[in-house]
């Protein structure tokens, strides 16, 4: 019974959400060929997302991208582009201070 109930849990939701996308996107990218253009786009996104956290888990890797694979490779991505980030959309870093 907690075998079925693992995708559900929190470290797991969003390689679930991904794949259940993908899988949805793509029947009904089948069922409405006029929208493929469109849905192509959203099942590469979501189909990359199910693939590497797919990949994470069976390698095994850091610990925390071997528990909870997609949203540590998210995160990882998120810390790299933070500067730009920041740069960008957010107060300078050295404003507010004394």
């Amino acid at each position: 019974m907690r075998a079925l109930l693992l995708p559900f849990e929190l470290r797991f939701i969003v390689y679930t959400a991904s794949i259940v996308l993908t899988v949805l996107l793509f029947a009904l990218a089948l069922s409405q060929s006029h929208l493929v253009p469109y849905l192509s786009v959203f099942i590469a996104i979501f189909g990359g997302l199910s693939a590497l956290g797919t990949w994470t888990s069976c390698k095994g890797g850091t610990r925390s991208c071997a528990t909870i694979p997609s949203r540590a490779h998210l995160r990882f991505l998120l810390e790299a582009i933070r500067p730009e980030m920041r740069q960008y959309f957010f107060e300078d870093e050295k404003q507010g201070l004394p």
